[in-house]
């Protein structure tokens, strides 16, 4: 398995003129990235990647906290409901968060954070390894924050580990005015991943020649 980094990054510049572009209009109420194009506060699932890859979706902006006490959930309409796993508001070096979920735990830690941009190394652990989750990522900057949904992400035994940078999007104030914040924090929600496992190509063909074998005999046995 390569191992696991998670980008928290800026949307690029057009990105960013777009979403001056809709700072008149913008409100409270938050909406999905797959409900608009272009989204009114100029969110898009690029601005948060996994290993490279774009998030599936994302929904905001979103006034005030997310809930990041004991046995929080994150509630969605489209997405679901998602536990709290982790989180991160503190600036300073060696600042570590622990979480658990179904047996894996998963610590979380700054390695350097600056206002809008920084590291941190998460690792995890367990007897309920390997593990495929979804989760949500939530950025909180100025007065409200935005959540980026990443749907059926495989943590395996080895590697166990991985590194991550974020860089702040531009999010509202209390003047519903754009501004570049400062990070306030950064929160992981989490559920059980769902699977459909495929077959492969020689096992399709086995069961296609076990099924035609039962036709056949069964064939011969109603002419007898």
């Amino acid at each position: 398995m390569e191992m696991r980094q998670l980008y928290l990054r800026a949307a690029s510049a057009s990105v960013l003129a777009a979403g001056l572009a809709f700072a008149g209009a913008a409100s409270a109420a938050p909406t999905y990235c797959s409900d608009a194009d272009p989204h009114k506060d100029g969110l898009t699932t690029g601005d948060v990647t996994f290993e490279t890859q774009s998030a599936s979706d994302c929904y905001g902006l979103v006034p005030g906290n997310p809930d990041t006490s004991n046995n929080a959930t994150l509630p969605f309409t489209k997405w679901g409901s998602f536990d709290f796993l982790v989180k991160d508001d503190d600036n300073a070096m060696d600042n570590k968060t622990v979480g658990t979920f179904e047996g894996v735990t998963f610590e979380l830690e700054a390695l350097g954070i600056d206002e809008t941009s920084g590291t941190w190394n998460l690792s995890w652990s367990g007897a309920g390894l390997p593990i495929i989750l979804d989760f949500v990522v939530n950025l909180k900057g100025a007065d409200f924050y935005a959540s980026y949904l990443f749907e059926g992400v495989s943590f395996l035994v080895d590697p166990d580990t991985g590194s991550g940078t974020f860089q702040m999007y531009t999010f509202l104030n209390a003047g519903n005015q754009l501004q570049t914040p400062d990070l306030s924090n950064v929160s992981i929600f989490v559920r059980s991943g769902e699977t459909t496992i495929v077959p492969a190509p020689g096992t399709l063909g086995l069961l296609g020649l076990g099924l035609f074998g039962m036709a056949f005999v069964t064939r011969r046995r109603n002419k007898s």
